[in-house]
């Protein structure tokens, strides 16, 4: 290929951006220093994890050590030993003889004894209100039973295991099931005698003696809460959420638990490190908790992560790996995913954003479903690439994220550093070592929702970059595999021939056209040595809002002082006469914008031609159109409200546009509150009307409608909606939002027919308003859409007759949580929709309610 600065002729699709103010300083200066935490992998780390030393025994196919050398790895996480000394030993040595270091597990189900040739697990275990043993899928699945950590046998027995895995060879430590009693309260417990008392000694303290009398407390001395949740007619086996008595005592109750876990963890960190005779490094399998909680008293978090909430770019920076590292946490994780592309898009989105990801390979994917094994064809290119390129890696820090749904609050939205157009969505990440001023700035490029993106052009203010002085610019990808390529890297250390790179044009340049990727490619851009004779090529930007309206409005930019910028809107090169540009313009139409910058002299610089397109409008189509009343059965709009109620007014009952009306249940909801209305916004969703949930106790259901009108048969579900919360939706479930079986669960997050595990991926953006789709064809296959594009399709939902429940209620709950939100519209058909009908009604919503999923402008 040999790319020039001319027309880019394929239909585009620009990055979303950021808004805030800006400094206007250059990449350099905007990157800060991020060292990483104790035994927390570098950047450029292939971490790569077998559970157990395999091959496990003689019938076992997969074998680690030869794995890891074929995927590039550096490192082992996430390993537990088997017990038999000699076999761990001699296993842990191999990785640590090729410079691997080795993280093995502490978990909250370890065995009585860390080498008995017969595992059991009855020590210091949970119980139910009435000492039973709890029924929680782990002992369900595999016999193992969580251990409680207010009992001081678990001490005992997490310290044996410590010492075992450290005379091994073990470096670091990562915890599984973190959460300890935290878990277990969605199965019953923990009531030993040891939380029994705790937890008196935590009302002590907590609580005063008027609370205590208000709940039904007499003696505290004599107080055990299992007797008393009994007493009330509670269920021993019972969830938190169904516990009966006072809320604020089950809050006490979890919050002692969860006090309780950071404390055990604490002290054994403390224990482990004076056994040791180091510091230790220590991880945890916690993703929202980590965040919360368990960053206290981890180094990094090392968890399974999921498609349908962090498999989405903007939803993994925005609410995972932002967070961790304001906290200084990095983020190492493990994809729960059997889909080769998708995990494909999520290493380079998750590399792009400086974590980690472990290698696909020996995955938990369910408690019935079989361990994913990747092969090196699916993803040894990318690892590779990895390798190859540590240098631009390593020591890189982010200095500015773009992409759908992603706001960096570093910059301006009308003075953005970056924009990328591309025929679909692309994560860009600008990455640079701080404060160093002429070392390569990198801009990592991914495929966001498709791994092939299409052409792309960059646009970028070179301001950033290097003081002014002209570029170098080259762009590397993965090469494609090859067995021999890569084994031969792998034997000589050397990994550059697996990296395909491309010198670009470069000089004093704004505009750059690139290749496709799939998924990931790396814009290296480092300062040449000459000054710049002539001005400097313009930059042109469209305003990003303006892409889904009638017109567009255009702006360019040199960052020459004192030259005057000509354009032209026919595709021919501006002369000195041309359009001098004095301030942003509209186009309405398709057009070829060509533009060069000329200083005081006359002297011109390189110009610059880039085609905004035009795209054709959308069918539309109203929910009650003809060819869709007969089987429109639902349709429930904020708008109808507006009428009757007030902005701020309490909605205690929605009527339909068709069908029945939404009202509030009779049914005590899952904290045991009595339900109440949510309330009315006029403005609520880009202006338009919507009804706002408070995630604490408003409801609304349908009663009867989920069994009436969708179970047995295909259907297809619209909802709008406006929330950060990923669980936000219905259910089709009981009429106090609480889930059923079988299930439906119909969140911005995941569509849950039946089966949980097997939800298919919705992937609404966090924050934003939404248009989501699910359908079911009334045989065996589920599909969901968000953002005008499908997000996932199963074909193994068979379907079922009835919901446990079979109310359509608003919002979902999900344990013990309701979730907050904003509802504009709820349409249901009993038909499944065509695609053509499914993008004609989207359009029509997102028209409606200004949700920009189609823009008008390629």
């Amino acid at each position: 290929m040999k790319p020039n600065l001319t027309l880019l002729t394929a239909l585009l699709l620009p990055v979303a951006l950021a808004s805030a103010a800006d400094s206007g300083a250059p990449f350099a200066q905007m990157a800060r220093p991020w060292p990483r935490t104790n035994g927390a992998p570098k950047a450029s780390d292939v971490c790569f994890s077998t559970r157990w030393p395999r091959p496990m025994n003689p019938a076992d196919k997969w074998n680690a050590f030869q794995a890891a050398r074929e995927f590039h790895a550096t490192r082992l996480d996430w390993l537990y030993l088997s017990g038999q000394p000699d076999r761990d030993k001699a296993f842990v040595a191999k990785f640590k003889a090729a410079g691997f270091p080795v993280g093995g597990t502490l978990n909250c189900q370890l065995a009585d004894s860390p080498t008995a040739a017969k595992r059991t697990y009855t020590m210091a275990r949970t119980v139910d209100m009435k000492g039973e043993p709890l029924k929680d899928p782990w002992t369900k699945s595999w016999g193992m039973r969580f251990c409680c950590p207010n009992n001081p046998d678990y001490a005992k027995l997490y310290l044996d295991h410590a010492r075992y895995a450290l005379e091994i060879g073990v470096d670091h430590f990562q915890m599984d099931g973190v959460q300890l009693n935290d878990i277990m309260l969605h199965y019953g417990g923990c009531f030993c005698a040891h939380c029994v008392n705790g937890f008196r000694e935590y009302l002590a303290k907590h609580s005063t003696h008027g609370q205590r009398t208000t709940w039904g407390i007499g003696d505290l001395a004599a107080f055990d809460y299992a007797h008393f949740l009994l007493g009330l007619g509670t269920a021993a086996d019972a969830a938190s959420s169904a516990w009966k008595g006072p809320r604020e005592l089950r809050e006490l109750f979890r919050a002692f638990q969860i006090e309780s876990g950071l404390g055990f963890l604490r002290d054994m960190h403390r224990e482990i490190d004076r056994i040791a005779g180091r510091k230790v490094g220590y991880s945890c399998n916690a993703t929202e908790e980590f965040l919360v909680e368990y960053h206290k008293v981890h180094d990094f978090a090392l968890n399974e992560t999921y498609p349908a909430t962090e498999g989405d770019p903007a939803f993994l920076y925005e609410r995972r790996l932002k967070p961790a590292h304001e906290l200084s946490k990095p983020f190492l994780m493990t994809f729960v995913s059997t889909d080769v592309p998708h995990n494909r898009r999520f290493i380079a989105s998750a590399y792009a954003l400086g974590a980690n990801v472990i290698v696909p390979w020996d995955v938990f994917t369910g408690f019935t479903s079989p361990r994913f094994f990747g092969t090196p064809e699916q993803f040894s290119d990318l690892f590779g690439f990895i390798r190859a390129n540590a240098a631009l890696l390593d020591g890189y820090e982010d200095a500015g994220v773009f992409g759908a749904g992603i706001r960096d609050p570093r910059f301006s939205e009308h003075e953005p550093p970056l924009q990328v157009y591309a025929a679909s969505d692309v994560l860009a990440v600008v990455r640079a070592k701080p404060g160093q001023a002429d070392a390569p700035v990198v801009i990592h490029l991914v495929g966001a929702k498709s791994n092939q993106t299409g052409p792309m052009r960059v646009t970028f203010d070179p301001q950033r970059f290097f003081g002014g002085r002209p570029l170098k610019l080259r762009f590397l990808v993965p090469a494609a595999y090859d067995a021999v390529a890569h084994e031969k890297a792998e034997a000589s250390r050397d990994f550059a021939p697996l990296t395909t790179a491309t010198e670009l044009p470069g000089g004093p340049v704004s505009v750059v056209q690139l290749p496709g990727v799939d998924p990931w490619g790396i814009l290296v851009i480092e300062p040449a040595a000459e000054r710049a004779a002539t001005p400097w090529q313009p930059a042109v930007w469209c305003d990003e809002k303006s892409r889904f309206s009638e017109s567009l409005q255009v702006r360019l930019g040199c960052p020459t002082p004192d030259t005057q910028i000509r354009y032209t809107l026919d595709g021919s090169e501006p002369a000195k006469t041309a359009t001098l540009y004095q301030k942003p313009f509209r186009l309405d139409g398709s057009t070829i914008v060509t533009a060069k910058a000329f200083d005081a002299r006359g002297v011109a610089g390189p110009s610059v031609s880039v085609r905004f397109e035009r795209g054709s409008a959308r069918p539309r189509l109203a929910p009650d159109a003809d060819a869709l009343q007969a089987n429109l059965k639902l349709w429930l709009s904020a708008g109808t409200l507006a009428t009757t109620l007030k902005d701020g007014a309490p909605v205690s009952n929605w009527p339909a546009v068709v069908g029945p009306a939404a009202t509030i249940p009779t049914a005590k909801l899952l904290t045991g509150a009595t339900p109440a209305a949510p309330a009315f916004g006029a403005t609520l969703i880009n202006g338009q009307p919507g009804v706002r949930f408070d995630g604490v106790d408003d409801q609304l259901a349908v009663a009867g409608f989920a069994n009436a009108c969708l179970a047995g048969k295909p259907f297809t579900v619209f909802l709008v909606t406006q929330s950060d919360d990923t669980q936000f939706g219905v259910c089709g479930n009981a009429a106090n939002g609480s889930g059923g079986i079988p299930r439906l669960y119909l969140t911005r997050g995941t569509f849950s027919y039946d089966r949980i595990a097997d939800s298919a991926a919705v992937g609404a953006r966090p924050g934003a308003a939404a248009v989501t789709v699910y359908r079911h064809d009334g045989i065996k296959t589920a599909s969901a859409r968000s953002g005008g594009r499908a997000t996932e399709n199963r074909d193994d939902l068979p379907v079922v007759r009835q919901f446990g429940g079979g109310d359509l209620a608003m919002p979902f709950w999900a344990g013990n949580n309701s979730h907050a939100g904003i509802l504009g519209e709820i349409i249901v058909y009993d038909r499944h929709l065509d695609v053509a009908e499914l993008e004609a009604i989207e359009e029509d919503l997102a028209q409606r309610y200004g949700i920009g999923d189609h823009p008008r402008w390629q």
